[in-house]
């Protein structure tokens, strides 16, 4: 019996907190530093939230998942080859990366290779190892001559880390 007694409590309990909890628009907060306020509560003080903070790294293009948070950054930036390539050179500066286009691989074992087709879209990322490789981009095995075809530009990448 006690322990439906505390039961009971308990609900009573998230069913007060639910009441008072309440969602409100998005809100620019007074200070003009962006971000989001959240009210919790009838006249309740509001949190804010950051939203374009400098401390905050811009949120990628797109979301890719791999083993590497340096690949994720790569992968998740890339707008067309160009800035690809641009990208590549800064973290090489850095001593982060090291690349190249697919015929100067000094070891395709020990490096990523990414494919790019000819509308400039990235379809495949495929992981370190031999001939029969992880696409990263959709978790299938594929091989490297999939990509042999003069159409795709393709780039081996070494990373540090």
């Amino acid at each position: 019996m006690k322990k439906i007694g505390t039961i009971i409590s308990l609900i009573g309990f998230c069913i007060f907190l639910m009441g008072n909890l309440h969602a409100q628009e998005p809100q620019q907060p007074e200070n003009g530093h962006g971000g989001v306020s959240i009210g919790f509560g009838n006249g309740g003080e509001a949190v804010t939230l950051p939203g374009n903070s400098p401390n905050i790294p811009p949120k990628p293009k797109k979301n890719f998942y791999t083993n590497s948070l340096v690949l994720n950054q790569i992968l998740g930036n890339y707008d067309n080859q160009a800035t690809f390539l641009q990208n590549l050179d800064q973290l090489k500066e850095k001593g982060i990366v090291d690349y190249g286009e697919w015929a100067t691989a000094p070891d395709l074992s020990a490096c990523f290779v990414v494919v790019i087709n000819q509308a400039e879209e990235i379809i495949a990322v495929l992981d370190k190892g031999g001939e029969k490789r992880i696409n990263l981009l959709n978790n299938q095995f594929e091989t490297l001559t999939q990509y042999a075809h003069t159409d795709y530009v393709k780039y081996w990448l070494i990373i540090q880390e």
